[in-house]
């Protein structure tokens, strides 16, 4: 039982690991998408839809990833209770 719990909270911390690398991800798509949808990207760059649907497909992509783990991360948790 005891080595069963251990396992559990190395894979939550693989999960935390996971969900820290998942969070900067998602931090940096939404500043690149704020940049590219604003304009303030450079003046050399022009507001093209497609790639500011590509940023936010990024973000949202991001967000998944962190809801999909914070999901993971719960049921490893409930696992040790």
């Amino acid at each position: 039982m005891r080595e069963m719990r251990e396992l559990i909270e190395e894979l939550l911390a693989r999960v935390r690991r996971a969900r820290d690398e998942a969070e900067a991800d998602a931090e940096q798509a939404r500043t690149d998408l704020v940049r590219k949808a604003s304009g303030i990207a450079g003046p050399d760059v022009s507001l093209d839809p497609d790639v500011i649907r590509a940023a936010a497909d990024q973000w949202a992509g991001a967000i998944e990833r962190l809801r999909l783990l914070d999901e993971e991360a719960s049921d490893l948790r409930a696992l040790l209770r």
